[in-house]
Protein backbone atom coordinates (compact mmCIF):
# COMPACT_ATOMS: atom_id res chain seq x y z
CA UNK A 1 0.00 0.00 0.00
CA UNK A 2 1.59 3.73 -1.11
CA UNK A 3 2.02 6.23 1.26
CA UNK A 4 -0.48 8.96 2.16
CA UNK A 5 1.36 12.44 1.21
CA UNK A 6 0.66 15.05 3.46
CA UNK A 7 -1.39 17.64 1.64
CA UNK A 8 0.19 21.33 1.74
CA UNK A 9 -1.93 23.88 2.88
CA UNK A 10 -1.02 27.33 2.32
CA UNK A 11 -1.44 29.95 4.98
CA UNK A 12 -1.93 33.81 4.21
CA UNK A 13 0.24 35.78 6.20
CA UNK A 14 -1.99 38.44 8.47
CA UNK A 15 -0.69 41.76 9.03
CA UNK A 16 0.32 41.29 13.17
CA UNK A 17 2.49 38.23 11.47
CA UNK A 18 4.14 41.04 9.23
CA UNK A 19 4.46 43.11 12.11
CA UNK A 20 6.10 40.12 13.99
CA UNK A 21 8.17 39.87 11.32
CA UNK A 22 8.93 43.02 10.93
CA UNK A 23 10.10 42.95 14.48
CA UNK A 24 12.39 40.40 14.84
CA UNK A 25 14.10 41.54 11.36
CA UNK A 26 14.87 45.09 13.68
CA UNK A 27 16.14 43.05 16.52
CA UNK A 28 18.40 40.46 14.23
CA UNK A 29 16.51 36.93 15.75
CA UNK A 30 18.14 34.19 13.86
CA UNK A 31 15.52 33.13 11.20
CA UNK A 32 15.74 29.04 12.43
CA UNK A 33 13.69 30.96 15.52
CA UNK A 34 11.40 32.82 13.92
CA UNK A 35 10.40 29.37 12.03
CA UNK A 36 9.59 27.99 14.83
CA UNK A 37 7.20 30.92 16.61
CA UNK A 38 5.74 31.20 13.40
CA UNK A 39 5.79 27.37 12.85
CA UNK A 40 6.73 28.14 8.89
CA UNK A 41 9.70 27.01 7.28
CA UNK A 42 12.91 29.27 6.79
CA UNK A 43 12.51 29.37 3.68
CA UNK A 44 8.93 30.63 3.50
CA UNK A 45 10.34 33.54 6.07
CA UNK A 46 13.32 34.75 3.84
CA UNK A 47 10.53 34.83 0.79
CA UNK A 48 8.03 36.88 2.67
CA UNK A 49 10.82 39.02 4.16
CA UNK A 50 12.30 39.94 0.64
CA UNK A 51 8.20 40.76 -1.01
CA UNK A 52 8.18 42.94 2.20
CA UNK A 53 11.46 44.34 1.61
CA UNK A 54 13.09 43.81 4.86
CA UNK A 55 16.07 41.84 5.61
CA UNK A 56 16.81 38.80 7.95
CA UNK A 57 19.52 38.07 10.36
CA UNK A 58 21.85 35.32 8.21
CA UNK A 59 22.34 32.05 10.69
CA UNK A 60 25.31 31.48 12.50
CA UNK A 61 26.27 28.80 10.13
CA UNK A 62 26.42 30.81 7.57
CA UNK A 63 28.46 33.56 8.37
CA UNK A 64 32.42 33.82 7.86
CA UNK A 65 33.88 31.26 5.93
CA UNK A 66 31.24 29.23 4.68
CA UNK A 67 29.02 32.00 3.83
CA UNK A 68 32.30 32.96 1.44
CA UNK A 69 32.26 29.43 -0.19
CA UNK A 70 29.04 29.28 -0.83
CA UNK A 71 28.40 32.68 -2.74
CA UNK A 72 31.71 31.55 -5.04
CA UNK A 73 30.01 28.23 -5.31
CA UNK A 74 26.92 30.35 -6.18
CA UNK A 75 28.76 32.54 -8.66
CA UNK A 76 30.06 29.54 -10.46
CA UNK A 77 26.88 27.96 -10.95
CA UNK A 78 25.28 30.93 -12.59
CA UNK A 79 28.39 31.40 -14.97
CA UNK A 80 28.51 27.81 -15.77
CA UNK A 81 24.72 28.39 -16.52
CA UNK A 82 25.22 31.91 -18.88
CA UNK A 83 27.66 30.69 -20.60
CA UNK A 84 25.93 27.41 -21.26
CA UNK A 85 28.76 24.96 -19.92
CA UNK A 86 26.21 23.22 -16.73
Amino acid sequence: MAKKVKKRVRREYTKTEEKELRAHSKARTPVKKIAKLTKRTEAALRAKANTLGIGLAISAKATGRNRDRARFAFRRRATRRRYGRG
